[in-house]
Formats: structure tokens, C-alpha cells, sequence
């Protein structure tokens, strides 16, 4: 998902305008895709809202009865929905806030908490220190914290990093290694939303992270998510975990844990569902772990105004018997439209949406 990571609410979903499926390749369409950027803040019934935290603890994650053991390996068990969420630093104002957000994704009996981190927020004490907070929270409770970098162009989403860039983010990934993977109860994610292609470029970024994150020493479960702004085969022609999978896994090491391979779900064509079980299909035969690392049913058009879109989430719901039977994790994004056309700003779905 794009966030601004100066906002005081994130963009809502992917957006996916504009799309046009031209041919089937490899098992997915290819499509042409223009993204747009969040404002801010977001306007519902006339009025400006400003999500803070006493908006977020309200809502109840997808629920199960799988409760993780705490470690930085991921708990797949099959036949069973790992259930989490994500949020946003800027979405959390203390490091209470931060305890007490762990708190709420255990009582709802989940089991993972996304959260993205910048550059510059790597480097604020105030925000690591509420990752740091979610993290003994989590230690506590066996909530696994997932996190992620964020690069702040394009508002976070679609890009790839090089030359110098993508120096200063392998050093980045070494620094989040030195700084939380002391806790079990930390994952990492390599990037958020890379590359709008399965290019050789997004390749070598996604590797050269990897291989940071182990060079650092790092032995725990890694998350990549897929090209095409993590859509992999549901938003493109090819699947750049797929198409490189030998270089990915050759940076992630023979004695490692299997890479996670996350998929960004928001999809908004008839055949969303079938390209779902293509990607899913398609990451099962090499190997990946499977995530949904983001699922959502609001597509932002500019300024406060979303469009209400089902075919994601009935996407997710259509493949639910392949997601579960590979023991993989489902986690919401924060903001989507409820049974009565309003929209939340969360961390995660109201129960009666779950998956399971």
C-alpha cells in the first residue's frame, strides 16, 4: 500500500485505474496500470478524519484459533488462516499506543502486525522506539511483527532502488537487522510494493536486500513481495518471484527458511479470481511460503473520494481453500468500506469480514 509517511491517514488502497487486460502470458494478463497518489487526510460524510489510535483499537483482525509459537521462523500450519493486520507509525502517537495496538491483534486472535518504516523514521528515535515497543509487546504475547522498508518516492509504492539508493537501503536493512531482530518476535519484510514490472532491475534490488539481511546475520523468516506493486500475476503479465526465483533464493542462502512470498490483492477485473490462483499456484511450484499482505476493497480516485470495489476481496475469499490448505497468512489493510457503505480507518477488518 502507498502511505505518506507524513500523513496522518494513509491513501486507502492501490490504486488500479484505468485498466485494461490486453493478453494471457504465463498463466496472467498483462495490464496497464496508472497509480495515483493519497492526500493526507480523508473527507467521509462532509468530514475531514484525522485516524489516530483511539480510532484503530476498536477493530477486531481476522480471527482463528492459531495461536503462533513465537520465533523468527513464520508459523504455517496447513489447513489454517494465519490471521494479522497492518498499521502505520504515523497512525500510532506513543509508545503506549504502540503496547497496547500488540494487545488488540492478540485478543482478536491474531497472530501478525505489519508495519512499514522509512528511511527518515529509521532514523527518529521516536518512531523506532514504538517499534521497539510493539516488538517486547509482541514477545509477550507471540505476535510476530513484520516489518517493512518503505521508500518514500511515489509515495511508496512502484518503485526500484539503484546505484546509491539501493546502497542506502541494504545499509538500511543491516541497521533494522541490528536494531530489532534480537526479538523473536520479529520478521522481515524486504521492501514495500516494489517495481511496476518483473524487471531484472527489481530483481537485483530484492536480492541485494536478501543478502544483506543475512550478511547481517539475520537466520529468521524473510517476506518479499511480488513485482507489479506486489500484485505479481494479479496486476501483471509476470511474476518477478517467479521469473527470478533461482537468484532470490540463491542470495537468501541454502540453510535459511523458504522466502515468504507476499502478494498485494486489489485486484479489480472479472477474472480477478483465477489470476489470484495462477500467482498462487505459480509461487507454490518454487517453493515460496504464501502471504496476502495486503487485501482491500477501497480504490482511492483523488482527493477525499474512494470507489467501492468487491472483486479483491472476493478474490481472496474464492481461493481461500488453496490459502488455507498452504497454512498462509491474510492480513487487511487498515482502510476499507464496511456492509453500509462507510469506511473504517483500522487496523484490520470488523470480525464479520474475517477469513478464514
Amino acid at each position: 500500500m502507498i502511505i505518506n509517511s507524513n500523513a496522518t491517514a494513509t491513501n486507502g488502497i492501490e490504486r488500479q485505474e484505468n485498466t485494461e487486460i490486453k493478453t494471457q502470458i504465463d498463466g496472467g494478463p498483462e495490464v496497464n496500470k496508472q497509480s495515483g497518489n493519497a492526500q493526507d487526510k480523508v473527507t467521509l460524510s462532509g468530514k475531514t478524519e484525522e485516524p489516530t489510535y483511539s480510532k484503530l483499537i476498536s477493530t477486531q483482525v481476522r480471527s482463528n484459533n492459531i495461536q503462533a509459537m513465537t520465533s523468527n521462523v513464520t508459523p504455517q500450519a496447513s489447513g489454517q488462516i494465519v490471521s494479522g493486520a497492518n498499521t502505520a507509525l504515523d497512525r500510532i502517537n506513543t509508545v503506549a499506543d504502540a503496547t497496547k495496538i500488540v494487545s488488540d491483534v492478540k485478543n482478536a486472535k491474531g497472530s501478525i502486525l505489519r508495519i512499514q518504516i522509512t528511511h527518515d523514521q529509521l532514523n527518529d528515535k521516536a518512531q523506532t522506539d514504538k517499534i521497539n515497543a510493539m516488538l517486547n509487546a509482541g514477545d509477550k504475547n507471540n505476535v510476530h511483527i513484520q516489518v517493512v522498508l518503505r521508500d518514500n518516492s511515489n509515495g511508496g509504492g512502484g518503485t526500484v532502488l539503484t546505484g546509491d539508493k539501493l546502497k542506502t537501503a541494504s545499509d538500511d536493512i543491516k541497521k533494522i537487522i541490528g536494531n530489532f531482530s534480537a526479538h523473536s518476535s520479529f520478521w522481515l519484510d524486504t521492501f514495500n510494493e516494489g517495481g511496476t514490472s518483473a524487471s531484472q532491475d527489481w530483481a537485483d534490488m530484492e536480492s541485494t536486500l536478501i543478502k544483506s539481511a543475512r550478511d547481517a546475520g539475520y537466520k529468521g523468516s524473510i517476506i518479499v513481495e511480488d513485482s507489479n506493486w506486489g500484485g505479481g500475476l494479479t496486476t501483471g503479465p509476470e511474476s518477478g518471484l517467479v521469473k527470478f526465483s533461482s537468484q532470490l533464493n540463491k542470495a537468501n542462502g541454502n540453510n535459511s527458511p523458504a522466502l515468504i512470498g507476499s502478494i498485494h490483492e486489489y485486484s479489480n477485473d472479472s477474472d480477478a479470481s483465477k489470476r489470484l490462483t495462477d500467482e498462487i499456484n505459480a509461487l507454490k511450484g518454487k517453493g515460496y511460503k504464501l502471504q496476502i499482505g495486503e487485501v482491500g476493497n477501497a480504490n482511492w480516485l483523488g482527493g477525499s473520494n474512494f470507489e467501492h470495489r468487491n472483486t479483491a476481496i472476493k478474490a481472496v475469499n474464492d481461493n481461500l481453500g488453496m490459502l488455507r490448505a498452504e497454512g498462509a497468512s491474510v492480513l487487511p489493510w487498515m482502510d476499507q468500506f464496511q456492509s453500509d457503505g462507510s469506511m473504517r480507518h483500522d487496523v484490520g477488518l470488523k470480525e464479520g469480514d474475517r477469513f478464514q
